[in-house]
Formats: structure tokens, sequence, C-alpha cells
């Protein structure tokens, strides 16, 4: 952030809450797979039970992270 002209006041990492945000999507997502499938169709259910899985797969071996920024312009 400092190259493109902000000043970091304050960095928070969110990660973990994240990824039980994360994880808890992902269940209840999976516990509505049969009347998910029926809206939206089993490719398109597959895909993002896919990519939920692999977010919080990243997640779990410290590949992926969320964090907060309070910065000023300088």
């Amino acid at each position: 952030m400092g190259r493109s002209g902000w000043d970091v006041i304050e960095q928070v990492d969110v990660t973990e809450k994240y990824g039980e945000t994360a994880r808890r999507n992902l269940s209840a997502c999976e516990s509505r797979a049969e009347r998910a499938a029926e809206v939206l169709g089993t490719d398109e259910l597959d895909r993002r039970l896919t990519r939920r899985r692999a977010y919080v797969q990243a997640i779990e071996e410290g590949l992926l992270r969320r964090e907060l920024f309070v910065a000023d312009v300088r």
C-alpha cells in the first residue's frame, strides 16, 4: 500500500474469522445441496462447492489471508 501512496495506520488480520465464516458457508451449502441443485443445476452447484472448498483449504494451509487496513492518503 505504501507504493500506491497510502500510509497504513492500522492493519488487522481477520483470517481466522474469515476462515470460520467460509467453513460455515460451505457447511450450509453442502447441507442444502439437493435443493440448491434444483435451483442452480448440478454443474453450477458443483462449481460453487469446489470454489468454496478451495477457499477453505487455502485458508487452512496459510495460502490465503484476509486483512483490514486503515490508511491515509499521503
